[in-house]
């Protein structure tokens, strides 16, 4: 780790549930001299630029900003390469363009892996098994590339399942949240894929440690979870009130598991706990 000081930091993505709950971290950081949310469209480089010479200089970049839920990216394919990716080296190019040797955290997804029995370490080869984990892995090549032409520091967040009750759309709690408003409380549901075990931690602790990386200035891949393998039926059960149904048409009939080895983020002094 570098010695800390004092920091000035931009954050994109500040409207999603990740993004406001870092902003809210930073806000209250001791370390911090000021944290501000990207304004406009990462698509844009004009107006990224525009705003770089308007309330710079920066010290960090928190890049949190994409198309996230498999939803979304499916819908419209290009729009969510565009964003991540694109956008991604738009982003990472102006911030060090505009504040030379700056320090960049790339928030990016266990979906770059693929399945495992065993803890994934940020050592693992990766597979990503679908369009968004594809995006996100092409984000981390922009990201990386434009860092190294331009003489940034990277840092490579990979978030595992990461759950906030603000979440909404198409991810897991809110869809099973929809499930049970329609069936009633206590009532039977069908949980797709219940016996698949999963890496599971709130959105807060996911902020804390992008949070923690950046301020700390490291640099490499850093895997993000709670280092915990959980059940998706032992999630769902834990955070509502229903009976599941159906269980033998909707287990999967090879269970995977992607749970994340978190050593390394906590051999930089980062407490899960």
């Amino acid at each position: 780790m570098v010695p800390r000081a004092r920091m000035s930091f931009l954050l994109t993505g500040s409207s999603g549930v990740l993004g406001r709950k870092i902003l809210e971290v930073l806000e209250t950081s001791p370390l911090v001299d000021s944290a501000r949310a990207l304004s406009g469209d990462i698509n844009d480089r004009e107006e990224i630029r525009r705003f770089m010479a308007s309330e710079g200089p920066f010290s960090h970049l928190i890049h949190a900003a994409a198309v996230v839920a498999t939803e979304s990216v499916s819908f419209d394919l290009l729009n969510a390469y565009k964003t991540n990716v694109i956008g991604t080296g738009n982003v990472v190019t102006e911030f060090l363009r505009s504040n030379e040797g700056g320090h960049v955290t790339y928030v990016s997804s266990s979906h770059v892996y693929g399945t495992a029995q065993t803890p994934i370490s940020e050592t693992a080869h990766v597979n990503p098994g679908g369009s968004y984990g594809r995006t996100k892995l092409s984000g981390e090549f922009a990201a990386g590339d434009v860092s190294s032409a331009l003489n940034g520091r990277l840092c490579i967040a990979r978030l595992f399942s990461l759950y906030s009750d603000d979440q909404t759309g198409s991810f897991l709690l809110p869809s099973l949240k929809s499930k049970v408003r329609a069936a009633g409380l206590g009532a039977g549901i069908e949980v797709p894929g219940w016996n698949n075990i999963r890496d599971f931690a709130p959105a807060e602790v996911h902020a804390r440690a992008v949070t923690h990386l950046s301020c700390n200035s490291l640099v490499g891949i850093y895997n993000v979870g709670s280092g915990k393998g959980q059940s998706v039926l032992d999630f769902a059960q834990s955070q509502l009130v229903f009976s599941p149904i159906s269980k033998d048409s909707t287990r999967s009939p090879v269970p995977t598991e992607i749970v994340a080895d978190v050593s390394k983020l906590r051999s930089t002094g980062f407490c899960l706990d």
